[in-house]
């Protein structure tokens, strides 16, 4: 008989809401993964009750106490709460494992420098970019595990993507939590500006996702001004490859130069759509200008437009649409969580 280690997770579920952002789909699919193996038993805690009920903090303290090892899957709200508790235990010998949710984990540490401290006690810290291992290293922190990101979906064929005609209008897509960081207002111009230049509608731009509470007036009156911009409501992840299959190019005019390794380019990629993108920090890990997309200048905005159009100008698109289903397979699901596996049983001398 196996005799079976407790691992516990700790992110966020959304509670009873249907959450569809990057880290409530990373958590989910992080846990179900770890269902699968015969090892573990996998106990869950869900942060989105952590300001809520008091269950949640009794429900914590059982499993901080019990627990063979404790994986947290934190945003940067979540490291300011937990962050100590969970250097505490690990100072008690307990085996803590910080899976690094989004690309801010270094920026955080130099502007508190106690940080260092927590995420140093930490048994393995998981980072998705080489730009966040290497510069937690340059500061000391020497426990960093590269494990890429991933999604639970299989990319296209290749003989899905090849035959694909394209025509005016060209069709652009943005999957993404519509805010003001996520550079929605910037995309939208750019197509405004591109049709206005050429007297006739060249391209046009679905948007998709969730609309922040704050953004929701402002994000009304830019799609009043904007006619050759829709907004197309919220997709499954489980259809995003279906939908954005249809599209030329897929956006990303980020405003945050610490983005992590997006999920939605992952999507884009298994789709074989090639990706417009801003360059933050760790872009070219994902984003190869000239390869499976194009990249801008994080600095200068405006060459959005530009970049748009040398797009639409270029001979090699379908080679770049079947790049990007080849870059797709580094994200795949079954090898990433192989990984992390194979990582969990290191920890605990399984």
């Amino acid at each position: 008989m196996i005799c079976k280690k407790r691992v516990t997770i700790i992110g966020h579920l959304g509670g009873k809401k249907k959450s569809c952002d990057g880290q409530t789909v990373k958590t989910k699919t992080v846990y179900s993964s770890l269902l699968l193996n015969e090892h573990f038993q996998v106990e869950i805690l869900d942060t989105y009750y952590a300001r809520k009920i008091s269950l949640f903090w009794i429900k914590l303290l059982w499993n901080l106490i019990f627990s063979d090892c404790l994986i947290f899957l934190l945003a940067s709200n979540g490291r300011k709460f937990l962050f100590p508790i969970l250097y505490f235990v690990s100072l008690l010998g307990k085996n803590t494992i910080n899976y690094t949710i989004g690309g801010k984990l270094y920026e955080e540490t130099i502007e508190k420098q106690y940080y260092k401290r927590y995420v140093s006690s930490f048994t393995e810290n998981w980072v998705e970019s080489f730009y966040l291992l290497n510069n937690l290293k340059k500061i000391g922190i020497n426990n960093a595990v590269y494990i890429p990101n991933f999604k639970k979906i299989s990319p296209l064929s290749v003989n899905e993507v090849v035959h694909k005609q394209y025509h005016k209008p060209f069709m652009l897509c943005i999957f993404s939590r519509i805010c003001e960081e996520k550079g929605i207002e910037e995309a939208m111009a750019a197509v405004t500006e591109i049709n206005r230049e050429f007297g006739e509608i060249v391209c046009l731009l679905h948007i998709y996702g969730p609309v922040a509470s704050e953004f929701q007036e402002r994000f009304t009156s830019c799609l009043k001004l904007s006619p050759e911009v829709f907004y197309m409501g919220v997709v499954s992840p489980e259809q995003s490859v279906s939908v954005i299959k249809n599209y030329y190019a897929l956006l990303f005019p980020t405003r945050t130069f610490t983005e992590g390794m997006p999920g939605t380019i992952i999507d884009a990629f298994c789709a074989g759509v090639p990706v417009i993108a801003r360059a933050w920090a760790s872009c070219e890990e994902m984003v190869i200008d000239g390869e499976t997309g194009y990249t801008y200048s994080f600095d200068k905005p405006q060459l959005l437009k530009r970049r748009i159009l040398d797009s639409l100008k270029d001979q090699n698109w379908l080679k770049m649409r079947k790049n990007c289903l080849k870059k797709a397979l580094e994200y795949d699901e079954k090898l990433v969580c192989e990984k992390i596996i194979g990582r969990i049983e290191r920890v605990l001398h399984i």
